[in-house]
């Protein structure tokens, strides 16, 4: 009997991405969800809103002409924090406690969630 192997959980991570998806593993028993990906006995995916608010940011600082790259902590809704950029408006400042909203970006090395003011 051939044994069917399923892709590890980042590669289950980045194809969501692909298909416009940010999901989160959720274990059956205890109803918890995880975020990052990683491998569990048995996980459900999930998918998440993209809602939620930043709990903690740092600014990147660039020399000129490039401008400052912000980064966050966010608290999604379902209750899980992950980090990403910020890309904001010229001029708005980030700030503890702003509502965001994730959005999937292609970059040179693959997809990313990054975070927009809501």
């Amino acid at each position: 009997m051939e044994k069917i192997i399923e892709p590890g959980p980042s590669a289950t991570w980045q194809a969501a991405l692909v298909e416009g998806s940010i999901l989160l593993q959720r274990d059956p028993a205890s109803g918890d969800l995880r975020f990052p990906p990683r491998p569990l006995a048995v996980a459900e995916w999930v998918e998440a809103s993209g809602h939620g608010t930043i709990y903690s940011l740092t600014t990147i600082v660039r020399k000129p002409p490039a401008d400052d790259h912000h980064v966050a902590l966010v608290d999604l809704v379902e209750g899980v924090r992950m980090m990403a950029a910020l890309d904001l408006p010229e001029g708005l400042v980030p700030a503890i406690g702003m509502a965001v909203v994730a959005f999937i970006a292609e970059h040179q090395d693959g997809y990313r969630v990054t975070f927009r003011q809501a």
